[in-house]
């Protein structure tokens, strides 16, 4: 495996194929425990190779190639979990205005028409007001886990949540 790793880095695509088949038995086993849906774990294999094949000139010790790929493919399944948790559930329905007033701040993550309001934010406004009140990441796991300044994250936060307080 070794020399399959030293030619790929070299640029053969032929000794990369065979890493990849060689390990793709464990890749499948790894997504498999990770994500439930069998599209997302192809997903995840397929994306988890490109960036493999991509940046393999970083990898730096021939003998760890496994242990890195399943490293990357653990990550990118994590993303995909995230990614999943994130998208809004859209409902057909308006939601009469007597229940929105009886709604108190703890539970109104896990009801559905939190998912319903939150639409109405952008992108960037809804993934930061979702962290923080559906996980209740900190502000600081916030800025750190989107790469973003943690005063921007701070002010995304309490606009979102100014935008959510005129819909209700």
């Amino acid at each position: 495996m070794k020399e399959l790793v030293k030619r790929a880095k070299e640029g053969d695509p032929q000794a990369f194929t065979a890493l990849i088949r060689n390990i793709s038995p464990h890749l499948y086993k790894v997504a498999t425990e990770k994500l439930k849906d069998p599209n997302d774990v192809d997903d995840a294999i397929q994306e988890t190779m490109i960036s493999a094949y991509k940046n393999l000139h970083e990898l730096n010790y021939l003998t760890s190639f496994k242990s890195w790929i399943t490293k990357s493919l653990k990550n990118k399944c994590f993303e995909i979990k995230k990614r999943k948790q994130l998208m809004p559930i859209p409902l057909d329905e308006t939601i009469p205005e007597k229940y929105l007033a009886k709604l108190d701040h703890d539970h109104f993550e896990s009801n559905l028409i939190f998912n319903n309001l939150i639409e109405h934010l952008d992108e960037d406004e809804r993934i930061i007001y979702y962290l923080k009140i559906k996980h209740q990441f900190t502000f600081e796991q916030i800025s750190e886990e989107l790469n973003m300044n943690n005063s921007t994250v701070k002010s995304i936060f309490y606009r979102a949540k100014d935008k959510l307080k005129g819909k209700i």
